[in-house]
């Protein structure tokens, strides 16, 4: 039997060595790409920031959840020109998309004077104004000049008591008047719809609110 020299010993281990190393990453074993692989300090400190700022949005969706649910104590009333929407979904029968609607408006159209006024928002009608005005933080408003019964007189209320009907903002309401001094008065509620800005769905919405009284 011929006996290996040291150096030949050394090459026949570099060799199998080689051999096993070759297998195991055949078989998916050992380090991958990855480890051997160089990322800049950037790359991993950019990643890190967008994994806090998940985090910290993750942590503000928890608590304005649980402020939500959170239920109203005794006597605890809110005021809808200063609360937020997470705030608002705490009123009786307020949803998340109806709370966003009630910021909305008021971002668009003015703070509300009166629990009335809440009519103007989509969503709102008059039982869900009786669920929530005992909890709201605003005077109730008594009943307008305008008013017949439960109806607006569109030939005697005011832009004040428009604005409280859904979907009527400041500038419908401005619209409305101005068009009843030029034409003389509404003969019919169904004249609104030669108000700029006032469509059959928006019409429809408050078909049963508005009455055409005497000119």
């Amino acid at each position: 039997m011929t006996e290996l020299t040291s150096s030949e010993r050394r090459a026949l281990t570099l060799a199998a060595a080689l051999a096993v190393m070759g297998a195991a990453a055949r078989l998916g074993m050992g380090p991958g790409p990855e480890a051997w692989s160089w990322r800049p300090a950037s790359a991993t400190t950019a990643a890190g920031g967008a994994l806090d700022s998940v985090r910290a949005a993750v942590d503000r969706s928890v608590a304005r959840a649980r402020r939500a649910a959170r239920p109203l104590a005794s006597g605890e009333r809110l005021d809808p020109n200063r609360v937020d929407a997470a705030e608002l979904r705490r009123l009786p029968g307020i949803g998340p998309v109806t709370a966003r609607a009630v910021v909305r408006d008021r971002e668009e159209s003015g703070p509300f004077e009166d629990r009335e006024a809440l009519l103007r928002v989509p969503g709102i009608g008059p039982a869900t104004l009786a669920r929530i005005g005992p909890h709201l933080a605003l005077p109730s408003r008594p009943p307008g000049r305008g008013e017949v019964g439960r109806r607006l007189d569109l030939n005697r209320a005011t832009e004040a008591e428009l604005r409280a009907l859904p979907g009527i903002g400041p500038h419908l309401a401005r619209a409305v008047v101005r068009f009843r001094r030029r034409e003389g008065g509404f003969g019919t509620v169904e004249e609104l719809l030669e108000v700029p800005g006032v469509g059959p769905a928006r019409l429809a919405a408050i078909r049963d609110r508005v009455r055409a009284g005497p000119r």
